[in-house]
């Protein structure tokens, strides 16, 4: 009897560990399903996000196209104005064009010769300035140092790149980004007509930000000689003349070169995009292309605080 029962137990217990194996087995199974159509419904989305930012990019055409006046560019133009988010199926799609040439490009502040970068002091001068006016420390010393262990010897090739620098920390990027660029392809003079107050003051060292103000209160400009004029009356210290030979290298007055930043927001799915436009008399044409998923559910699990940093560092390094 006593053999019996154990029998009947191994038995058991048996039918138990397959049951479990069986169980475990199929909950496995609907995992995997469950995964696997979740990944899928992601993949739908993302590819609808992608197409609404392809969307976006031809209204940005049409719009740059239609812009009847190309010698002069400035904020009353229709590209400047900012649309409010619109509503499509699942979700919500916002688009901005900025003027990629109110910003400046920091390679111009290196020549490069003999496998070595050096620093231009004209144009270091605007870095330096520019960190002085958004209460930063001066950053030129610590990106050439960057750019000659590096070997970089045409410069960075895209502004997320001065993240690396070390003793620029995320903050400092983040405070600086919207007023600078780089590119080694791209040589661009400052719109004047739109480039922001603390930019137009980083351009002369004894420009403050109230003479930059002036500056920008007369603004649109529709010939440089009007811009001259208006910086001359700013500054007191220079002659007109002066003004034209200190600042003709620095500013223009129209932009070939602007910037779509796009956000989309389909479901779960978060994507910020840029796009980079050329204009060139009857030409057209995209630069490059840049996408980034935001991971929502991270930013949800932080204080609010916190979420716009983290999710400006997903945008920029991912």
């Amino acid at each position: 009897m006593m053999q019996k029962s154990h029998e009947k137990g191994v038995v058991l217990v048996s039918v138990l560990v397959i049951v479990a194996m069986i169980t475990l087995a199929v909950n496995l199974m609907w995992q995997q399903q469950a995964l696997s159509l979740k990944n899928t419904k992601n993949s739908v989305y993302t590819n609808q996000a992608i197409n609404y930012l392809y969307s976006i990019e031809t209204w940005v055409r049409s719009i740059l196209k239609e812009d009847e006046d190309k010698k002069v560019d400035d904020l009353s133009e229709d590209w400047a104005k900012k649309i409010p988010p619109i509503s499509v199926p699942n979700g919500t799609i916002n688009g901005t064009i900025v003027d990629f040439q109110a910003r400046f490009n920091i390679n111009d502040t290196f020549k490069f010769k003999d496998n070595q970068a050096n620093i231009v002091p004209k144009y270091s001068r605007i870095l330096n300035t520019l960190n002085t006016v958004l209460d930063q420390d001066f950053m030129v010393d610590l990106i050439l140092e960057y750019i000659n262990n590096h070997s970089l010897l045409q410069g960075f090739e895209h502004i997320s790149q001065l993240k690396l620098v070390e003793g620029i920390t995320l903050k400092d990027y983040l405070t600086i980004e919207p007023y600078i660029y780089a590119s080694t392809s791209i040589k661009t003079k400052v719109n004047i007509n739109t480039a922001e107050k603390k930019m137009i003051a980083a351009l002369y060292p004894d420009l403050s930000l109230s003479s930059a103000e002036m500056i920008a209160e007369k603004r649109p400009f529709n010939s440089l000689k009007e811009a001259y004029r208006a910086i001359h009356q700013a500054l007191s210290g220079l002659t007109l003349e002066q003004v034209k030979t200190v600042f003709s290298p620095l500013i223009d007055i129209k932009s070939s070169y602007f910037l779509l930043k796009a956000d989309v927001n389909i479901n779960d799915t978060h994507i910020k995009a840029q796009t980079l436009f050329s204009r060139h008399e009857k030409t057209l044409s995209v630069i490059s292309r840049t996408y980034r998923q935001v991971l929502d559910t991270q930013l949800n699990s932080t204080s609010n605080k916190d979420s716009a940093v983290i999710e400006a560092e997903l945008y920029i390094s991912k």
